[in-house]
Formats: C-alpha cells, sequence, structure tokens
C-alpha cells in the first residue's frame, strides 16, 4: 500500500489508484507587506504547528487568496526549514527578499546607453537604407519622414521575412523620438 503525501490526493483511473504529485510550495517576498507571501499544500496538522510556533502578529491568513503572509524573521528561520522537512516531495519555488530587491531597485535590468550612441546607430542605419538626411536637422517632423522612408526600407515584406533591422530601427526611433528630435 502507498502512502499519501500530505497535500496530495487519491484518484481512480484505467489502471488502479493513481497518486497526484503533492501542490508546490510557493513563497515570494512582498514589500509592501514586509512579509512573504507563501502557499502550500493544505495540512491540518502542519498550520496547527505553525499556529502555536509563530505569534498571531507575525502571521496572516487570507481567505481570498488562500496563501499565507508571515514575517521575516519566522519565514527563514523557522517556517522554510519546516515546510522543506514537511513537504519534501513537493516542487518549491522561494523568491526571497533581496532577489525582490535587487529587480525592483533595477539592478537586474538592462545597461543603460547614452543618447549619442544611439543617434549615431539610427544615422548609420539611415545610411545604409540609402538616405542621406541632414545631421544638423533635429526637427521632429522632418526626422520623422527620413524614419519612415527607412521603415519601408527594412520592412520584413521587403526583407524576406527577416524583422530584426525593423526591430532595431523602431527600438532607436522610439528611444531618440521625445528625447533627441523635438
Amino acid at each position: 500500500m502507498r502512502v499519501l503525501y500530505p497535500g496530495s490526493r487519491r484518484r481512480r483511473n484505467n489502471y488502479g489508484d493513481a497518486f497526484v504529485k503533492p501542490k508546490p510550495v510557493v513563497a515570494t517576498w512582498i514589500p509592501q507587506a514586509n512579509a512573504y507571501k507563501v502557499a502550500f499544500p493544505y495540512d491540518e496538522l502542519f498550520i496547527a504547528m505553525l499556529k502555536e510556533r509563530v505569534p498571531k502578529g507575525s502571521r496572516e491568513w487570507v481567505s481570498e487568496e488562500k496563501v499565507w503572509y508571515f514575517a521575516e524573521e519566522y519565514f527563514e528561520l523557522l517556517l522554510l526549514p519546516l515546510m522543506r522537512e514537511r513537504f519534501k516531495d513537493s516542487d518549491f519555488s522561494i523568491t526571497d527578499k533581496a532577489t525582490v530587491e535587487t529587480y525592483s531597485r533595477g539592478q537586474a535590468s538592462t545597461v543603460t546607453v547614452s543618447t549619442d550612441v544611439l543617434v549615431e546607430k539610427f544615422w548609420r542605419m539611415l545610411e545604409q537604407a540609402g538616405l542621406k538626411p541632414d545631421r544638423t536637422v533635429l526637427a521632429l517632423d522632418v526626422a520623422k519622414k527620413v524614419y519612415r522612408k527607412a521603415a519601408l526600407f527594412y520592412h520584413p515584406d521587403r526583407n524576406n521575412n527577416d524583422g530584426k533591422k525593423m526591430s532595431q530601427l523602431n527600438y532607436l526611433w522610439q528611444s531618440l523620438e521625445g528625447v533627441y528630435f523635438k
């Protein structure tokens, strides 16, 4: 006889009893709440143990979302090791505080490129398209006309469905439209 894991369900199929893998454990640091948002398989004994060990002010059950919120100090030192032991057959997806703060500060974003570099790439693409625009003219209406001619030249329908150059041109135009060309 097989043992059902906490959070798993027994179901029948044409081949007899089959066991469904337990629901995954998902935990994410939520800066606005200053707590970890945690979802794990339902287990009455585990929940009772949590209620004994974590003070009421450091935990909260949100029934609409079916998730728990736990204070940081209880999550990392107590809850996470207990969940790993109790739900060892579940998949874990943990997004810790350091990861969330890194992304929220923009440290994981793309590298910032100066406007001069973008302008030079834009002019080179225009010249490759056979256009000879006046580099001293910074008027938006003139630049827009030249951009549209270059867009026709780089359009994927005219270039064997290769849209890389068109995408690059569009990116450069969107980056420069309100900043460089006014």
